[in-house]
């Protein structure tokens, strides 16, 4: 799912490197791709997936 997010414009390139990407359990339909910044100063939700479909919107 993350390689997919990232090819469809999500992640830039030159923005991986040094973030920390996890997938957030919301509940049993939606989870959210979070960004952990460096120092885990600031975590930013980046999409929010359905589970059940794999749609996914930012």
């Amino acid at each position: 799912m993350c390689k997919r997010v990232k090819e469809n414009g999500y992640l830039a390139q030159d923005a991986v490197e040094g973030v920390n990407y996890y997938f957030s359990n919301k509940d049993d339909t939606y989870t959210q791709l979070i960004g952990e910044l460096p120092g885990g100063s600031e975590k930013l939700p980046i999409v929010t997936i359905n589970k059940k479909t794999g749609d996914y919107h930012g």
